[in-house]
């Protein structure tokens, strides 16, 4: 790739530089191919590039291309040059918790997700006073996002107005979890369902509470019962699934030593007690733990989860990491230099993935006021030898998956253990090892090329040579063992990451490229609720594919799909409706970003309009979208409780209250209904003109409410 760090901008006006997701926008008028008016968050820039960016940028690409070609025909006469790397992708088997505390260190750390904390109290601080611009406002989960790396919500704590007992806030119960989902007492319901639906796509993983079974302190939690969390639990999936089909809900991250899962086991008995249990899996979508300190423990303590999933027939859902480290300033870490908190990462996060299909560290940022410093980047930015270790494993790791482990002894001892954990990708063969002793040792790995490279936690690589079939290297032994599990962190000897190319299929390694994209942070779409993910007009066909983000448009018997999670032009966040309007342009209403993407037949992109708001053409949640017999535009803004009308290109030209609509319609009568998927029974009925004719007399009709927009 020529010139990969170069960015051709023009500067944009001070004006013109307005936050897409937080500040008021003005009414825009799009024109097809001009996209001059999209205001920039320079935040973003150049993920969502906006259309001003474009036209200016257009002659700048003529002559680069001008440019490269005569690079080109320089290098065939002098064709010696180095090769510029390509940046890593994400690597979406490991995350960071919080990175977007440091998202310029995150980016280069190459990992694929993170989570985010959206406590209640701040976020709905009063009842209806929604505050999306807390902490992780639109603006910061975005700038995540262009770089690939995908959110998990994490919903914690419960405010005073809305607990059972005020006093017990943030720590309490919600009122209201008995009553159905659409009454506006069930404030958790409520809450979940409008939190859900405005981050959908953006956030489609959820983790429901964290550490509950931590009894007092600064972590304590929780003050209710398995079950009520169990109810809690219940009434959050159905809210979330409403809001967003695509979404994943797991329960709270067990801490596994505080009470060796007990707590766990009992919430997953309440679950499976709840009305609806057997058809939803029990309303979750896998466990996720925290671990510190379980190195030569993660074989009996994953074994331990697996297992009581199976007991209660969830035997095939997965069960992540969400927390692991090893601090210098612990208790439980006492004696635990630097360097070996980065060996244990490489060496921990290799061996967990051998259980857990997403493994997380535990911090990005060194928080000032916190007891134990397990930040990966300190408070002056400067980064730890636990850094470099994370950026090595992951960028050794991506496009991988786990083949196979030697078994690592409960109690190590005084000979030698060499471990080794083994991941495979196309022509790619990646296997970490280290000594699990307290003497040297050495190990030997079968050679499947002339020469491998060797990686040490620093990142530093250097080639070992085969010698009678096998690479052969020595091992420095473990310095902290598990004879004092009180009060040392079992480390082994500093690893090291042997990459080698193999033959396609060789040793086990996949044929094709493992997963690795969003996607594997969402839930099959099985019963697909609220806005259809479909539309037909004459020769063409549109579907939306809410699991991957894309939209495949089909005309004339021609396939084009596009989209993909991201901020990019054109790219998908929770694409949450479709429509086809005039000359075969498609349409959808984008939830995650806020925004709306219109495609010409062929998957060009024609125009993209919206913005976190409530102003004229902003939008918050948008979760339908419809169009009219001569092309106008109208899409279900269900957060801001109304539905906006657009010309063709974006234009604004109208909007009318409406009550939570989740989805729009327009009748052969030209009369625009919508649907509150909240309303008793999940009304989802398409009206008919019958029902229509009846809407202009009573002005509602059996959950479906219509409305004139003037």
């Amino acid at each position: 790739m020529l010139f990969p760090n170069v960015e051709f901008m023009v500067p944009i006006p001070e004006k013109a530089k307005q936050n897409k997701g937080s500040v008021p926008m003005p009414t825009r008028t799009f024109v097809s191919g001009d996209r001059s008016r999209r205001p920039v968050d320079p935040v973003l820039t150049p993920a969502r590039m906006n259309m001003r960016q474009v036209a200016y940028t257009l002659p700048v690409a003529v002559v680069m291309a001008l440019l490269t070609a005569l690079l080109y025909s320089l290098l065939a006469v002098a064709p010696r040059f180095e090769r510029i790397p390509v940046p890593p992708r994400p690597n979406y088997l490991v995350g960071v918790v919080e990175a977007d505390q440091e998202l310029a260190q995150a980016k280069s750390l190459g990992i694929g997700w993170t989570r985010v904390p959206l406590p209640w109290p701040s976020v709905e601080p009063s009842n209806g006073d929604w505050n999306f611009h807390y902490k992780y406002h639109n603006r910061k989960l975005l700038g995540l996002a262009a770089h690939g790396i995908v959110p998990v919500g994490v919903v914690t704590g419960v405010p005073a107005w809305a607990s059972t007992i005020p006093s017990q806030a943030p720590h309490g119960v919600p009122q209201g979890l008995s009553l159905p989902l659409n009454n506006p007492k069930n404030y958790w319901g409520q809450y979940m369902y409008n939190l859900a639906l405005h981050y959908a796509g953006l956030i489609n993983t959820w983790i429901i509470g964290n550490e509950i079974t931590v009894p007092k302190g600064p972590l304590h939690s929780f003050d209710g019962t398995p079950m009520q969390m169990a109810e809690m639990i219940r009434v959050a999936y159905y809210a979330i699934k409403a809001a967003n089909p695509a979404a994943s809900i797991l329960p709270p991250a067990d801490p596994y030593w505080y009470d060796r899962g007990r707590t766990t086991d009992a919430l997953l008995t309440d679950l499976a007690s709840l009305p609806g249990a057997k058809q939803n899996h029990d309303f979750i979508d896998g466990l996720d733990l925290n671990l510190y300190n379980t190195l030569q423990w993660n074989g009996s303590v994953f074994g331990y989860y697996h297992r009581i999933l199976k007991e209660h027939g969830l035997g095939t859902l997965p069960v992540w990491l969400s927390e692991t480290n090893a601090a210098t300033n612990a208790p439980m870490d006492r004696g635990i230099t630097r360097s070996e908190q980065a060996d244990f990462l490489i060496e921990n996060l290799a061996d967990s993935l051998a259980y857990a299909p997403h493994v997380e560290v535990y911090e990005m940022r060194t928080n000032p006021r916190g007891r134990v410093n397990y930040g990966l980047v300190s408070v002056n930015g400067s980064t730890s030898p636990a850094y470099t270790a994370v950026e090595t494993i992951t960028h050794a790791l991506t496009g991988t998956r786990f083949l196979s482990k030697s078994v690592l002894p409960v109690e190590w001892k005084a000979v030698s253990q060499p471990a080794v954990v083994t991941f495979g990708g196309v022509r790619r063969l990646v296997q970490v090892v280290w000594d699990q002793g307290f003497q040297p040792t050495t190990v030997k790995l079968k050679a499947y090329a002339g020469t491998a490279s060797v990686i040490s936690a620093d990142g530093v690589a250097h080639s070992v040579a085969e010698k009678s079939g096998d690479f052969t290297l020595s091992l420095a032994p473990a310095r902290l063992h598990s004879a004092k599990a009180t009060f040392n962190a079992p480390v082994g000897g500093p690893p090291l990451i042997v990459v080698q190319t193999v033959k396609p299929g060789q040793a086990g390694t996949p044929i094709t490229p493992p997963e690795n994209s969003p996607s594997e942070f969402t839930a099959p779409v099985t019963n697909v609720t609220g806005a259809p993910l479909r539309a037909t007009q004459g020769r063409e066909t549109a579907v939306i594919h809410p699991s991957q983000s894309t939209v495949t448009i089909t005309y004339d018997g021609r396939s084009v799909t596009v989209g993909g999670w991201g901020t990019g032009s054109g790219q998908l966040l929770g694409p949450s409706g479709v429509a086809i309007g005039l000359d075969g342009i498609v349409y959808v209403s984008n939830s995650g970003a806020n925004d709306v993407v219109a495609y010409s037949p062929s998957g060009h992109v024609v125009a993209e309009w919206g913005g976190y708001g409530a102003g004229p053409d902003q939008f918050n949640g948008p979760s339908s979208i419809a169009v009219n017999s001569v092309g106008d535009v109208y899409v279900a803004d269900t957060l801001n409780q109304r539905i906006e009308e657009f010309s063709p290109m974006g234009q604004y030209l109208a909007s009318g209250s409406a009550t939570w609509p989740t989805r729009v319609t327009i009748n052969s009568f030209g009369v625009i209904a919508y649907t509150d998927l909240m309303a008793e029974g999940y009304w989802r009925r398409t009206p008919t003109p019958e029902y229509a004719l009846l809407a202009l007399a009573h002005r509602h009709y059996k959950g479906t409410r219509f409305e004139y927009l003037i």
